[in-house]
């Protein structure tokens, strides 16, 4: 029964016939890529300019989108719209301030850390 078991064992496995080659010397490696993001600061006028943010995106650009022209519906539908993408292309979102957001292709990933408000700090006037 062993030779048995030893037949289908070697029947099944392979070989690595590239164990003759030799790696290349670190030094003759040539270095992995560098990724560099590009980040757009747009102010959008008018929710017809909202596919620029899209656009972007889709270029696996960051976009700092200050919303703060548009209306509040519009503002709304925006970001929904927006919203759309970035789950489609994985990526991500972050508000930076009450009209102002950060999206982002999925290869990068951020936090955020909030201080203290001014009021804490300074003292209400």
């Amino acid at each position: 029964m062993n030779k048995f078991l030893k037949k289908v064992w070697d029947f099944f496995t392979f070989e690595d016939y590239e164990e003759d080659e030799q790696e290349e010397p670190a030094e003759n490696k040539p270095a992995p890529p560098k990724l560099k993001l590009e980040v757009s600061v747009l102010a959008i006028a008018n929710y017809d300019e909202v596919v620029k943010i899209t656009t972007r995106l889709k270029e696996q650009q960051g976009v700092i989108a200050d919303l703060s022209r548009l209306t509040s519906d519009e503002r709304k539908r925006a970001i929904d719209f927006v919203c759309g993408t970035i789950y489609a292309l994985n990526g991500n979102l972050q508000k930076l301030s009450e009209n102002t957001f950060f999206f982002a292709p999925s290869f990068v990933s951020f936090k955020v850390e909030r201080g203290k408000p001014e009021e804490e700090i300074f003292g209400k006037d």
